[in-house]
């Protein structure tokens, strides 16, 4: 991810890779970018926070740290709809933030690891879908979720796998694919076959072939389904590859049990657990001290 710093729109304001620079053939439709859903279907992109006038809902959220180059793996950082539970920020406002910063973040990263930004991403709570959501907040080298089921592709998507990162245009049942950072930066694929499965990755018979040894063989494939268009999925449907395909989450995205993102070289893993009454009233008195 050497170079990085992110290519998405936010309030149709541009952020771009750290190259400054995109292929000449990309234009920008600022106003079809407002209008694209989020990857969390069906939901405001600036959700309500839970303002605690009814009890909380009993959903934990627990992020368990697998890789990291400087945090203790294996540590748990428990979210409950107001915060973090160990936050010494006492912001108590459904939103968890991480970064370096640690007069601001809630869950502090490490300021020398590479690609870590000051607020890095934002964790929220969606009182009106009982939801956590998470997004990237600009700074550092992006956040970004692992795929593990079939995402539809919607335009201004970025995914990212190995030093890789492109971005797709989806106009009906035509699909463009543009490389912004990587060893095929600049290079446009456009694909309307409907039955093409667009595979990429090292095999010969790849539609997208890359020499770089870190990528798997088939490291993921795109194909037009008729109830969801172009849907990308990680490996080659069947077999995933071995250091996973990445969604950039330049907007809200529902959290669920099992995903796993990461931040800079740091990877969570998500789990969703329900607690007892009594917990949570306990929970509620430790927050309100």
């Amino acid at each position: 991810m050497l170079g990085l710093r992110k290519f998405c729109f936010v309030s149709c304001t541009q952020r771009c890779f750290k190259s400054e620079e995109l292929p000449p053939d990309l234009t920008v439709n600022t106003t079809a970018i407002t209008q694209t859903k989020s990857p969390l279907q069906g939901l405001d992109k600036s959700p309500s926070v839970l303002l605690f006038s009814d009890p909380p809902p009993l959903q934990r959220l627990l992020l368990t740290i697998t890789e990291a180059q400087s945090l203790p793996v294996g540590e748990v950082l428990e979210i409950h709809p107001k915060g973090l539970l160990s936050s010494a920020i006492a912001r108590r406002d459904g939103r968890t933030y991480a970064g370096y910063d640690h007069s601001y973040c809630d869950i502090v990263l490490p300021k020398d690891e590479f690609g870590i930004g000051s607020v890095h991403f934002v964790i929220e709570y969606n009182a009106a879908n009982c939801q956590y959501l998470i997004k990237d907040e600009g700074d550092g080298t992006g956040t970004f979720v692992k795929l593990s089921d079939p995402l539809p592709l919607q335009s201004y998507y970025i995914l990212s796998f190995g030093s890789t990162h492109m971005t797709v245009i989806v106009e009906e049942t035509k699909l463009t694919v543009k490389f912004i950072e990587g060893p095929k930066a600049g290079q446009s694929y456009v694909y309307s076959n409907l039955k093409e499965v667009v595979r990429i990755g090292r095999m010969q018979d790849c539609s997208i072939k890359f020499d770089d040894t870190s990528l798997s063989r088939y490291q993921c494939s795109i194909r037009y389904l008729n109830n969801t268009g172009w849907t990308v999925i990680d490996g080659d449907g069947s077999k995933p590859s071995t250091n996973g395909t990445w969604l950039f989450l330049d907007d809200y995205f529902a959290i669920e049990t099992g995903m796993t993102f990461k931040a800079g070289m740091t990877l969570f893993l998500v789990r969703l657990r329900q607690a007892k009454v009594e917990e949570a009233q306990q929970t509620e008195i430790r927050l309100s001290i």
